[in-house]
């Protein structure tokens, strides 16, 4: 399987209001999941940025992301 193919996999959520289990506020941040398995891969502060192409994005936008929260 091409690297390509495997990042194609993934979608980043972006959101200025992200509350994560460490802190005590929300942040900017972008939570990158695994599409197929419905994993979290990673947690980035910050904006977006480096994204490549072959990504999906979501703009939570002013909603609030819980990062591991499933309801």
């Amino acid at each position: 399987m091409s690297s390509e193919s495997s990042e194609s996999n993934r979608v980043v959520f972006h959101g200025s209001k992200v509350l994560l289990p460490d802190l005590d506020e929300l942040i900017e941040a972008c939570i990158v999941v695994d599409a197929d398995k419905g994993t979290i891969l990673s947690v980035i502060e910050g904006p977006l940025s480096g994204v490549t192409e072959n990504v999906e994005v979501i703009e939570a936008g002013d909603n609030v992301i819980l990062p591991g929260l499933v309801e």
